[in-house]
C-alpha cells in the first residue's frame, strides 16, 4: 500500500503532534536561476480545477476481532481561486471541494502558495500585502532538485521526522513523514498540469489514509 506523504503540514499521530517541519538546506547558488516555466506553475493559474479519483482507507478491528478494511471511492475537485502579485512574489489560494477524507490531518492541496524566483513556499494565510517575507528555503526550489532532511531523537539517535523531495523532468514530489512509533504521513506531486497525485494519513494499530490521483 502507499505511504506516501500537504506542506509543511502539521501531521497527526495518534493524537500527537509532529515536530516541525524542517527546511531543507540552501541550494548552491546555481540552482536559483529564474526558470520560465516552474514544475509549480499551474498553481498560480488563476481559474484552474483539477479533478481527483479519491480513496478512502480505514482499516481497523471489528467487534469480532478481525481486521478489516473499509474503502470508500469519490470523485472531488481543487480550484485556484486567487492569484495575486504582491512586489516580487506571486501568491495564489487553492480551495478545494468539501468531503474530502479527514485521516488525522487535511488534505494537503488547500492552502495559500507563494513563489519567488527560487522556488515555491506554503505560507498558510493570505498576506497583508508586499513586501512578502518568504522564511528558510523553498519546499520544491526553482529548479527543482532533490533534498533530504531527517530529524532525530537527541536521546536514541533514531529517527523521527523526514521531509523529502524527489522527482526528474517535470514530475516533482514533496513528502513528509514521522517514522518513529505511529506513523503519520502527506505526499503531493506535481506536473505540468499542476497537482497529480498524493496520499496522506497516519497508522497505528489501524490506519486511516487517503490517496488522490487526477481524473481529468
Amino acid at each position: 500500500m502507499m505511504k506516501l506523504a500537504l506542506l509543511a503540514l502539521a501531521l497527526a499521530a495518534c493524537h500527537r503532534s509532529a515536530p516541525a517541519v524542517t527546511t531543507p538546506p540552501p541550494p548552491p547558488d546555481n540552482t536559483v536561476a529564474d526558470d520560465p516555466v516552474p514544475v509549480y506553475a499551474a498553481l498560480f493559474e488563476r481559474g484552474a480545477v483539477w479533478t481527483f479519483n479519491v480513496e478512502q482507507l480505514d482499516s481497523d478491528f471489528d467487534e469480532t476481532g478481525e481486521y478489516v478494511d473499509d474503502v470508500d471511492q469519490m470523485v472531488l475537485a481543487c480550484r485556484v481561486v486567487q492569484v495575486e502579485k504582491l512586489g516580487d512574489v506571486e501568491v495564489s489560494e487553492v480551495a478545494c471541494d468539501d468531503g474530502w477524507p479527514s485521516t488525522g490531518g487535511r488534505e494537503p492541496l488547500t492552502n495559500v502558495w507563494a513563489r519567488s524566483s527560487r522556488g515555491l513556499w506554503s505560507i498558510g494565510e493570505w498576506p497583508d500585502g508586499a513586501p512578502v517575507e518568504l522564511d528558510g528555503e523553498p519546499m520544491i526550489s526553482n529548479p527543482p532538485r532533490s533534498w533530504d532532511v531527517t530529524e532525530t531523537d537527541p536521546e536514541s539517535g533514531e529517527p523521527v521526522f523526514e521531509t523529502f523531495v524527489e522527482g526528474s523532468g517535470d514530475h516533482w514530489c514533496w513528502t513528509s513523514r514521522v517514522v518513529q512509533g505511529d506513523s503519520s504521513w502527506t505526499e503531493w506531486c506535481l506536473g505540468p498540469d499542476g497537482p497529480t497525485e498524493g496520499n496522506y494519513g497516519w497508522a497505528g494499530a489501524a490506519e486511516h489514509s487517503a490517496s488522490f490521483t487526477r481524473a481529468d
